[in-house]
């Protein structure tokens, strides 16, 4: 069985509506551990509806599902073992789940194992590993708030990956855009060990197939491939598993590449509505974001997402879990931690967008809302904005600068010192910084390139 499904099932253990077991005891824990279902019993049900009938060929029983990940072939991927850890951690404190973590080498502790410091080495990882953080997990971890807690403390104490523990979580909210409900996803995080050019390398969204193919089945560019404010066109396909005939939602998306300077970049992508051939297939009808990126040492990248989108026919709950478990919301994160470290040959390189593309035919679509380099002339929010841009990407270094002394063990009560009083600093300049920028002369307010 593909992994995919099966991590779904496994989260779909928790939706009460489905529970063949103490509902009650599993809508309580749902609301613990996915609050956004907290009032949508049923949301697995209706997930299913929209992929296909949950039959067990297609998703097989939550202990089925454990035997799967931990005997199958298809391995996880590491933002896909914290989506396991996570779902696990939840799982054992239900009542069909609870006995297993007094058991030795459960099937839960066994599907830890695989997320453990060893992963890349030892296949199926180390059983007693496995079991011990099972119990750390039954121990400490009793609702959303504990989990990165948690997980820095398994990883001190040997029982998981930290490149596992990195993976930022994927918290979903709600928010009308354009008439729909809408889930929102917004990540940031960092690692020392990858260079802005590997990452730019593989961001091209003509790449996300190559980075996440479970869920991004197809990525084709599309012709003509610019649209006349410079973005360019792709057709997205994604599914809950792409490699066994499972349904496909097919959607057109534009996006725009941008350098705002040397140590940082910005992808930007939206709806296609230009009305050109290959319309998709209607399903999603909000899908917009941003993938930030800046270099914070050679190596070292920070990287900040948005995800924005709204799939017809899905409850928020539905839509929620379709975009962060089964990864839909995942493509930075697959990337820095996997092709990222070593872009492969065939990936499509990183290059600007242009300001724009004269020689593609007018399609009557709507003005850019690409990056536009701001109309400076004395603005207060261009100003603010960007002072503020630098005071957060301020501390986005400190804070990576301290988290990678952490995760090797390096950090000394004087770095803590040190980092309280330069970020007490940071925010008490900013203010000053700002009036400084305000009473700057403006510029002559002539439009200029792409930001």
């Amino acid at each position: 069985m593909a992994a995919l499904p099966s991590l779904m099932a496994l989260y779909g253990a928790l939706d009460p509506a489905t529970s063949e077991f103490d509902s009650r005891a599993v809508a309580h824990a749902a609301g613990r551990y996915l609050p956004i279902t907290a009032r949508s019993p049923g949301w697995f049900g209706n997930l299913m509806e929209r992929f296909g009938r949950r039959t067990e060929d297609a998703i097989p029983d939550p202990e089925r599902a454990l035997a799967d990940i931990v005997q199958g072939e298809d391995r996880l991927t590491v933002p896909e073992l914290s989506r396991l850890v996570y779902v696990i951690g939840a799982l054992c404190h239900t009542p069909r789940f609870e006995e297993m973590t007094l058991r030795p080498e459960s099937m839960l502790g066994r599907a830890l194992a695989l997320a453990g410091p060893d992963y890349e080495e030892e296949t199926g990882g180390n059983l007693e590993t496995g079991d011990a953080l099972l119990r750390l997990l039954y121990a400490e971890f009793e609702a959303a708030r504990d989990f990165d807690r948690v997980v820095r403390r398994a990883v001190v104490q040997g029982l998981l990956s930290a490149d596992v523990a990195a993976v930022p979580r994927c918290i979903p909210s709600t928010q009308w855009v354009d008439g729909y409900e809408c889930v929102v996803i917004d990540t940031s995080f960092g690692r020392s060990d990858i260079y802005l050019q590997n990452l730019k390398d593989v961001v091209d969204p003509l790449n996300w197939h190559r980075n996440y193919p479970h869920a991004f089945c197809e990525m084709d560019q599309q012709v003509p491939d610019l649209l006349p404010n410079g973005w360019s066109r792709v057709l997205e396909t994604v599914s809950l598993d792409c490699q066994h005939g499972w349904p496909r939602m097919v959607t057109p998306l534009k996006y725009y590449k941008s350098d705002p300077a040397g140590d940082q970049a910005v992808l930007q992508y939206d709806l296609d509505k230009s009305g050109l051939p290959e319309p998709g297939d209607g399903w999603i009808t909000v899908d917009r974001g941003f993938i930030k990126m800046w270099a914070t040492g050679n190596p070292g990248v920070w990287v900040r997402t948005r995800k924005i989108v709204h799939i017809n026919g899905l409850w928020p709950a539905a839509q929620a879990m379709f975009v962060c478990p089964a990864g839909y919301a995942s493509q930075a994160a697959e990337m820095i931690f996997g092709n990222a470290a070593n872009p492969p040959a065939d990936t499509v390189p990183w290059q600007q967008s242009p300001a724009s593309a004269t020689t593609t035919a007018s399609t009557g679509t709507e003005p850019s809302t690409g990056p536009q380099k701001p109309t400076t002339g004395g603005s207060v929010a261009s100003t603010t904005t960007q002072t503020w841009i630098d005071c957060l990407k301020d501390l986005a270094d400190k804070n990576l600068q301290l988290s990678t002394k952490w995760w090797k063990n390096q950090l000394t009560v004087d770095d803590l010192v040190t980092y309280t009083q330069d970020v007490g600093a940071e925010i008490a300049s900013a203010p000053w910084r700002l009036i400084q920028a305000l009473s700057q002369p403006p510029d002559d307010g002539t439009p200029g390139g792409d930001a």
